[in-house]
C-alpha cells in the first residue's frame, strides 16, 4: 500500500491528487467503506485498517474550506491532547491535494438530535445521564482552558450501550478568560454574550442548558423564524419550566442565567440534586 500519507503521519504530509474520498484507500493504508454522514463541506466514512480495526474517517474537501484550513489545524491540535471517556477519541490526521482527513474512533450509536427527532421528549433519567456525562467532559475541557463553542444535540452521541460521547471540535478554542472575536456558533444554542462576539467557558454551560431543555421537551426555548429574533429571544425571553421536574428545572435554570458571571460552572452543576444519584455511582 502507498505510504505517502498513512494518517499516522504529520498533518503537513501531502500526496498525489485524489478525485474522491474513495480513491485514497491505498494512500491512507485504510480500506474506505460506506458513508456514515455528510456535512456541507465534508463526509464521514467507515474506515478499516489491515488489522481489522474500524474507525470513522472525516474527509473535508480542501477547495471548500481553503481560507479556513487554520481552523482544521486548530481542531487537530486540540483533539490530539484529549483523552476522556465522554469525548470522541482522536487518532491522527493528514491531508493530500484534495482532502483533509481526521481519523477518530467509530461510535456505534446515534446523535441526541436524531433520538429527539424520532422519539420526541426523552425520559428524564436518560436526559439526566446525558447532562451528567457531558458535564464531566466539560470539567475536563474547561480545566484545560478549552471551550467547545458549538455544543448542541448533533454533537452529542449516545452509543448502543448508552455511553455518551461529545464530538466535533471544529469551533473549539483555547480560552482562559473572555475572548472577543467573530460571532460563531449555532443560533438556537448560542449564549447571550456570544451574540456580541464574546466567548468564555460559560458559553458551553448555556448551550448544554438549551440542549437538555430541548431533550426533555422537544421544544427549542428561543426558536424563531430568523436569526435576529432568536438573538432577541435569547437575550430577553424568560423560559417556561412548568413541564420540568423540580430538580431538573433548578439545574437547567442555573445553566441558563443570562449573565455569564453568575452562570454556574460545570463543577458546581455536578453538585446539584439532579445528579446526586449518578455521583454516588462514580
Amino acid at each position: 500500500m502507498g505510504s505517502a500519507c498513512s494518517c499516522g503521519d504529520p498533518v503537513s504530509s501531502k500526496t498525489s491528487k485524489a478525485n474522491s474520498c474513495e480513491d485514497i484507500s491505498s494512500t491512507l493504508d485504510l480500506s474506505i467503506g460506506k458513508v456514515l454522514g455528510k456535512g456541507a463541506f465534508s463526509e464521514v466514512r467507515l474506515a478499516e485498517d489491515a488489522q481489522g480495526n474500524k474507525f470513522a474517517l472525516k474527509c473535508i474537501k480542501l477547495s471548500s474550506i481553503r481560507h479556513f484550513i487554520h481552523v482544521l489545524r486548530r481542531e487537530v491540535k486540540i483533539l490530539q491532547d484529549l483523552y476522556h471517556p465522554a469525548i470522541v477519541r482522536f487518532y491522527n490526521a493528514c491531508e493530500d491535494c484534495e482532502f483533509f482527513y481526521i481519523k477518530t474512533e467509530l461510535i456505534d450509536g446515534q446523535s441526541l438530535k436524531e433520538m429527539i427527532r424520532s422519539s420526541g421528549p426523552l425520559p428524564e433519567d436518560l436526559v439526566r445521564k446525558i447532562g451528567y456525562y457531558v458535564l464531566l467532559a466539560l470539567v475536563y475541557l474547561h480545566d484545560r482552558d478549552i471551550c467547545h463553542r458549538d455544543l448542541k444535540p448533533e454533537h452529542i452521541l449516545i452509543t448502543s450501550n448508552q455511553n455518551i460521547k461529545l464530538i466535533d471540535f471544529g469551533l473549539a478554542r483555547m480560552v482562559e478568560e473572555t475572548i472577543y472575536g467573530t460571532v460563531v456558533g449555532t443560533p438556537n444554542y448560542m449564549a447571550p454574550e456570544m451574540w456580541q462576539g464574546k466567548y468564555n467557558k460559560k458559553c458551553d454551560i448555556w448551550s448544554l442548558g438549551v440542549t437538555l431543555y430541548f431533550a426533555l421537551t422537544a421544544k427549542q426555548p428561543f426558536n424563531d423564524e430568523n436569526m435576529h429574533d432568536i438573538m432577541t429571544n435569547c437575550i430577553r425571553r424568560d423560559i417556561n419550566f412548568d413541564s420540568l421536574s423540580t430538580d431538573s428545572r433548578i439545574c437547567i435554570e442555573k445553566m441558563l442565567i443570562k449573565n455569564h458571571r453568575k452562570r454556574a460552572t460545570a463543577k458546581k452543576l455536578l453538585e446539584e440534586n439532579w445528579f446526586k444519584e449518578l455521583n454516588s455511582l462514580i
